[in-house]
């Protein structure tokens, strides 16, 4: 996490740069929840076209993902746009999220507000 001006809490996660694939994830114990959400922030900002950022989760130990959004880098965003995420269906011990990049993505991704909510 880095401070910078492109996003609203001023702290964000980057992603840019070419090959290889690249991956951040976070493991929660939700064993306890009756409901799981994941609200963000992203933008995606100028360069060239190419590649994209998914948004996966996982319930089973990293076995299988269900991808929730692909982000294509083909664009660039005026300001945050802020998806959010139902993981009730991902509620486990060992429940994970994470961000992929894949492809020749040489646009910036700027992931804001990770926050979670689960009851």
């Amino acid at each position: 996490m880095v401070a910078d001006t492109q996003c609203a809490t001023g702290n964000y996660c980057q992603f840019s740069g070419g090959r290889p694939t690249t991956e951040v994830s976070r493991e929660v114990d939700l064993s306890g929840a009756a409901s799981a959400i994941l609200p963000f922030s992203y933008r995606r900002s100028a360069g060239e076209n190419g590649g994209n950022i998914t948004v996966e989760a996982t319930n089973n130990g990293r076995t299988t993902w269900t991808i929730l959004q692909t982000s294509t880098m083909n664009g660039s965003d005026v300001s945050q746009v802020p998806p959010t995420f139902d993981l009730t269906a991902y509620i486990a011990p060992n429940a994970q999220v994470r961000f992929v990049r894949a492809g020749n993505v040489m646009r910036l991704y700027f992931t804001d507000k990770v926050e979670n909510a689960w009851n």
